[in-house]
């Protein structure tokens, strides 16, 4: 099968293949890590697939390996290194991949949603395609403490919980909740704190 990706590394397909039973979120922040380090933003060091692999852990997919999730991580790389070299439009990007994975997932979604919105920092703002994405409304949150149970006794774990409420382009609104744990909220906060300072530099 021949692609706007091609050649295709050993391995690629299987790791793609290993994405597609992982949520949407985690999907997100791998695909964003990808990003961040192909625009510079980041170091490789700063990966996220160990992170995401304990999320994912703790959220109870026993089944996303590390070393799955770490192949899954350099396909996604691979694709954007392909996709800056070849200069595709988010339109070309979003036909090569899906000859690995159908439209309809989240991980080309993913793909295709971010790059469309680093297109216009990487080329010539004429290549650019335009991106309707929702903008958020409001953020709603609340501390709260939950209760388990194990061998030292009852522990008490705090977490923080969101309700952020977006408009897409139609004026229509949603809202997503998620949860985060401590861990979760603290890395969060450290990824808010950086966004803030690329943007402070524009």
């Amino acid at each position: 099968m021949s692609s706007g990706l091609s050649p295709i590394p050993e391995g690629f397909v299987t790791a793609i293949d290993s994405l597609l039973t992982i949520p949407g979120g985690a999907i997100n922040r791998l695909v964003t890590g990808a990003l961040e380090v192909l625009t510079q933003q980041k170091t490789e060091k700063s990966a996220p697939v160990e992170l995401v692999h304990r999320t994912l852990w703790e959220a109870g997919y026993q089944t996303a390996d590390l070393s799955s999730l770490q192949s899954g991580y350099r396909a996604i790389q691979y694709v954007y290194t392909m996709a800056q070299t070849k200069q595709m439009s988010p339109e070309e990007l979003s036909k090569a991949v899906s000859c690995y994975c159908s439209k309809d997932t989240a991980l080309h979604k993913s793909i295709v949603k971010h790059w469309a919105a680093v297109v216009p920092v990487l080329f010539d703002q004429s290549k650019a395609s335009p991106v309707l994405f929702k903008t958020l409304k409001s953020i709603d949150w609340r501390v709260g403490v939950s209760v388990a149970n194990d061998v030292k006794g009852l522990r008490h774990i705090p977490f923080v919980a969101f309700d952020l409420q977006t408009k897409n382009i139609e004026g229509g609104t949603s809202t997503e909740s998620f949860q985060a744990s401590l861990n979760n909220f603290q890395d969060f906060a450290k990824e808010i704190q950086a966004i803030a300072r690329v943007m402070e530099t524009m």
